[in-house]
């Protein structure tokens, strides 16, 4: 059966929401270290390495 254009909407909206949620825990996790441990893992703005 095919995917009516409500159903596709509202499978993609789900699919956006997970992946932003995923994003925020790895993001916090990342955090962590860097706020209790003064460790810098973020790369910087430009997303070129200072290495």
């Amino acid at each position: 059966m095919k995917e009516t254009q409500a159903q596709k909407i509202k499978r993609l909206e789900k699919k956006l929401s997970d992946e932003m949620l995923k994003n925020k825990i790895l993001n916090t996790m990342i955090d962590i270290p860097d706020q209790q441990y003064s460790i810098s893992i973020h790369s910087n703005e430009s997303g070129k390495n200072t290495n």
